[in-house]
């Protein structure tokens, strides 16, 4: 299908893949102390020429395992759970977090030890009981149980301990302290000790009806303490590929199918059909081996991201289907600031900076050289299913030859069962640069791939104050505190240039004109707002 979901703590989570309203803010999260934070939901939206019913039609995969949402291991399936179950909290489409099973909570004097109230009017779809603490406690128990092999392992490996206080009251203590953390805790809930087996019970807005070995039809839940939606039913539909799905689509066979193809625009047809950009965790960056004397001066880091015209690299080979940024942050995220997009593409910029290194073309060859000797990098690049990644380092190397640096790119397999020849060459630091695919983590823990001996630190970089302000901004307790700190960090990171990020991939929605209110959607959750969604009348 779409793509295949690894867990978040890895950091090639994409390179097989890339191989291929009322907003409540963070004034409801500000946290001191003590302070109870009371999450306000959002005002519901109310349409007036709606009219209740409709099936929304979507694509799962063949032979899917409807049974147990712990086990998912694609995006269409991670978008049937997020419609039966929910989690303790939301993360909204600018990374903020909203309330979803617990109404509000509040913190210890340590700064990671939060206090969560669930809410009182929450019924599970099967069972004539309401949720409470037991089965949340069961939840992160039962993913721990997986030891890692679940998509939500590393959600759970952020929890230090869990303590039931009473059936509406719970104590969860983070491994470390601060907000950023607290993204973790989106996981789906199940009812305590229920078997992950035969039909999904959940609380979310749908409830499983019926299925058979083609399709699975779900509900509305009437007793969802939220907004009741809007669209009566979803109706997920076997295919074996997205790109099936998406000729399905065409059929009029599906009224909605998410894409990450980048020829997703062809299927905008007005009145008939719409495609809406998504906004994606998957981060697109060119891996630097600080090993080699010439890349370890930043100065040559900062010149080749001037050189990289990424704005050529979208339109040509994305198709505009990216958005560039020069941090680790998503552009989209309310800790984002702005100011840290610095590298437009500039041959005069880059050429400075080359010669404040000594990187000089001495010789009149046009190709620069250091210490006498031509500057040459070969370009480690994933063999891609879709040839985006391929295509994009001839583009790269292109803009480096028009600044005097010679490139040769070295393709390499990727196995998903051992990473194949790309991951040993990458781990070995067989390269001088490599074009690599990171999902990123919604708590924004960037430790892995800064801190020194870092899992995912490829290129052996290691900068003790950017580290640290890392750190400071994934432990600050405050949203004042964690913009200011999020803000010296990636100011800091566009200085170094640990590594040079690209852009932020996007994906797609192809839905039918008839479907109404969609508004923001951003992976992973694309769903969020089905509430507010509805199919015209007419088409009811």
């Amino acid at each position: 299908m779409k793509q295949s979901l690894i867990n978040k703590n890895r950091i090639l989570a994409f390179i097989l893949v890339l191989i291929t309203t009322v907003s409540v803010l963070c004034a409801c999260t500000k946290n001191n102390g003590n302070d109870v934070v009371s999450m306000p939901l959002s005002t519901p939206v109310v349409h007036e020429l709606a009219a209740g019913g409709g099936t929304l039609t979507m694509p799962m995969p063949i032979n899917a395992d409807i049974s147990n949402p712990y086990t998912v291991d694609t995006e269409e399936m991670l978008n049937f759970f997020s419609l039966v179950y929910e989690g303790i909290v939301e993360i909204t489409e600018d990374n903020s977090i909203v309330p979803a099973l617990a109404e509000n909570w509040s913190c210890d004097s340590d700064g990671k030890t939060w206090t969560f109230k669930l809410r009182k009017d929450v019924k599970w779809h099967f069972k004539d009981e309401a949720l409470d603490a037991y089965d949340i406690e069961y939840s992160i128990a039962k993913i721990r149980s997986y030891e890692g092999d679940s998509y939500y392992s590393y959600n759970v490996s952020k929890i230090e301990s869990v303590e039931v206080a009473d059936k509406n009251t719970l104590k969860i203590t983070m491994t470390e302290k601060g907000l950023l953390p607290l993204r973790c805790l989106d996981f789906p809930i199940v009812r305590n000790n229920a078997p992950l087996s035969g039909k999904p019970d959940g609380t979310g807005p749908y409830a499983f009806e019926s299925s058979d070995e083609e399709s699975v039809l779900l509900k509305v839940n009437e007793n969802w303490w939220k907004q009741h939606p809007y669209i009566k039913n979803v109706k997920l539909i076997a295919r074996d590929s997205n790109e099936t799905a998406l000729a399905s689509f065409s059929a009029g066979q599906f009224n909605m199918v998410p894409t990450s193809a980048i020829t997703a625009g062809r299927y905008r047809q007005e009145g008939v059909s719409n495609v809406l950009d998504v906004m994606t965790q998957d981060m697109e960056v060119l891996v630097v081996n600080h090993k080699n004397p010439i890349l370890s001066d930043a100065r040559v880091r900062q010149a080749i991201a001037y050189l990289i015209d990424r704005a050529e690299i979208i339109s040509n080979v994305c198709m505009n289907r990216a958005r560039a940024c020069d941090v680790p942050i998503a552009p989209d995220s309310f800790i984002y600031d702005s100011k840290s997009k610095i590298y437009d593409h500039s041959v005069q910029e880059a050429e400075r900076l080359f010669k404040e290194a000594l990187c000089l073309d001495t010789n009149g060859d046009m190709m620069l050289e250091k210490n006498g000797e031509d500057i040459k990098f070969n370009i480690l690049v994933c063999t891609s299913l879709d040839g985006t990644r391929a295509e994009a380092a001839k583009h790269i190397s292109q803009q480096l030859l028009k600044a005097g640096i010679q490139s040769e790119i070295v393709n390499a397999s990727y196995s998903t069962v051992s990473g194949g020849e790309f991951m040993e060459k990458l781990k070995n630091g067989e390269y001088d640069i490599a074009l690599v695919g990171l999902n990123m983590a919604r708590d924004c823990d960037l430790s892995m791939y800064l801190e020194y001996g870092g899992e995912c630190n490829y290129g052996s970089f290691y900068n003790r104050e950017l580290a640290q302000l890392a750190q400071q901004m994934y432990n600050a307790t405050d949203e004042d505190e964690l913009k200011q700190k999020a803000s010296a960090f990636e100011m800091k990171f566009a200085q170094e240039l640990p590594f040079i990020v690209l852009y932020f991939r996007l994906n797609s929605i192809v839905y039918s004109d008839d479907i109404k209110e969609i508004g923001a959607v951003r992976e992973p959750d694309l769903l969020r707002k089905i509430e507010n969604w509805y199919i015209s009348a007419s088409e009811n």
